[in-house]
């Protein structure tokens, strides 16, 4: 089992502000689980993604679990690919997440399952002159990280400070595990998208915009862009990185407009286990 969070380049991201690197390694140095720690309110909060790695280790021990649990002060969050009951045995809680897999591995068949109005959205772009480049150089971060910033106020989530972004670049775009793509709208950034490439994966844990790229239909013109990227260069799936699909949600929208692109609904497996700092935290806040 291998995916892009368990690398070592992944790993190095989070020597950031606000968050430090997690990584679990056996009894001979290996690597077996790889995540962040984010600090908020004096709380630690772990998160683990995509499940285990290393030679010959397909399943989570009793002897990895129990060294997860020595970090689990605050909380501990694992996303995994697979369903993992031995974590409920250990005490943690599963919840369902999900994310949208699209097959781009036919361009022309894909462009026929992408939703009408979608596709009406990339052609009005086009017609506009919205343009599709890539940033090539250290000096364009900024630019990209004030769209990614405007973006999480309406999402209502925290994002990394700016050296996460200068992270990815050092250790993961010159190591060609990374990109950042941008749609330029009268020689102006309105829209970004930071992406992973991985075996024959490419994923979006990133975007962000402005009001005048949703007026002018640069996101739908730049994931397109990015499909038709990945294509080309012989990836075969796009991974959303994450949906809501509950309609009470304030999300919702964005999951609407990600199923736009016509990908399958995977679901992601979320093992949550609070720690006794975490429950205090939480009991404080009734």
């Amino acid at each position: 089992m291998s995916n892009i969070h368990l690398t070592e380049e992944y790993l190095n991201l989070w020597k950031c502000k606000g968050f430090r690197p997690l990584k679990i390694l056996d009894d001979r140095g290996r690597l077996l689980a790889v995540g962040r720690i984010l600090y908020r309110f004096g709380i630690a909060y772990k998160t683990i993604f995509g499940g285990m790695c290393g030679t010959g280790i397909l399943e989570y021990s009793e002897n990895v679990i129990k060294e997860i649990l020595k970090i689990a002060k605050g909380a501990v969050f694992i996303y995994d690919f697979k369903e993992r009951p031995i974590l409920e045995k250990f005490g943690f809680k599963k919840n369902d997440d999900w994310t949208f897999i699209v097959d781009i591995s036919n361009i022309e068949d894909l462009w026929k399952k992408i939703d009408k109005k979608n596709r009406n959205a990339i052609r009005y772009a086009e017609k506009l002159g919205v343009l599709f480049d890539e940033i090539k150089s250290k000096k364009e971060l900024d630019s990209i990280y004030a769209l990614f910033k405007e973006q999480s106020k309406h999402w209502s989530f925290r994002i990394p400070e700016k050296d996460y972004i200068k992270n990815v670049w050092n250790f993961m775009v010159k190591k060609s595990l990374a990109k950042f793509f941008i749609a330029l709208y009268n020689n102006e950034i309105v829209s970004m998208a930071q992406i992973f490439m991985y075996n024959d994966e490419i994923s979006m844990p990133n975007w962000g915009n402005n009001d005048k790229a949703k007026k002018v239909k640069a996101n739908n013109f730049l994931i397109w862009k990015i499909l038709e990227w990945g294509n080309k260069h012989g990836y075969k799936k796009f991974n959303f990185w994450g949906t809501v699909p509950n309609p009470n949600s304030s999300l919702y929208g964005i999951h609407k407009f990600k199923e736009s692109f016509g990908g399958e609904l995977v679901k992601i497996y979320k093992y949550e286990k609070e720690g006794l700092f975490y429950k205090w935290y939480k009991y404080i806040k009734k």
